[in-house]
C-alpha cells in the first residue's frame, strides 16, 4: 500500500473525508481519578496515517466492466488487525529507536497487580483505526513524550509495511512454485 510518514501538527487539524494532507497530530490527553482528583502527567499522541489498497487498483475501483468490490471494508479490518498483530507489534518492540524511547526503557509502575508486559502497554497505548468511506487507517498513540509518540507511530507504519512487504512476496514465491 501507500503509506504516509508522520508529521508533527497542531491539534484539531487532522481528520475529515481523508482529502487533506495526510500528518500527524498532537494533543493532550488529561486523565483524572475521582474521589481524591488526583491528576496524572498529560499525555502527548502522534498519529500516523496509513493508505492500504488491494494489489490490483482493478480490483477495488469501479469501473464498467466491475463494481465496488463489497469486501473491501472486511479487507481494510483486516489489516487494521494485522497492523496490531503480535508479527508486527514484536518487529515495533525490536526497533532499537523504539528501545531507545523513554516510554520503553521506563516502564510505569503499577499500583494495581503486576505492572503490564511491554506488549501489554503498547497494545494498550496504540489506537489503529480504519476511516469511515477511505483507504485510510489512523494509527495513534499516546505517550509523556510527543516525541516517544512520534517515533512508535512512524515505527508501527514501518514495521506494518516491511511484515506486508514480506508476506506478499512470500505469496509471489508460493505461487510460482505452484506453477
Amino acid at each position: 500500500g501507500d503509506l504516509s510518514r508522520t508529521q508533527v501538527q497542531k491539534p484539531g487539524l487532522l481528520g475529515g473525508d481523508g482529502g487533506e494532507l495526510l500528518a500527524a497530530g498532537e494533543r493532550d490527553r488529561h486523565r483524572h481519578v475521582t474521589g481524591e482528583q488526583l491528576a496524572l502527567p498529560a499525555k502527548r499522541e502522534a498519529r500516523a496515517v496509513v493508505r492500504v489498497s488491494p494489489v490490483g487498483a482493478r480490483i477495488v475501483f469501479s469501473t464498467e466492466d466491475n463494481g465496488m468490490v463489497p469486501l473491501y471494508q472486511s479487507f481494510l479490518n483486516s489489516q487494521v488487525s494485522i497492523i496490531r498483530s503480535t508479527p508486527v507489534m514484536q518487529r515495533v518492540l525490536e526497533n532499537p529507536k523504539t528501545q531507545a524511547t523513554e516510554w520503553y526503557r521506563d516502564s510505569p509502575r503499577s499500583i494495581f497487580g503486576a505492572p503490564l508486559s511491554t506488549m501489554e502497554r503498547l497494545l494498550t497505548d496504540l489506537v489503529v483505526m480504519p476511516r469511515l468511506n477511505t483507504e485510510l487507517i489512523d494509527v495513534a498513540i499516546a505517550t509523556q513524550n510527543a516525541r516517544d509518540a512520534k517515533v512508535i507511530a512512524d515505527i508501527v507504519v514501518d514495521e506494518f509495511r516491511r511484515y506486508s512487504e514480506e508476506v506478499l512476496e512470500q505469496a509471489d514465491i508460493t505461487d510460482t512454485e505452484h506453477f
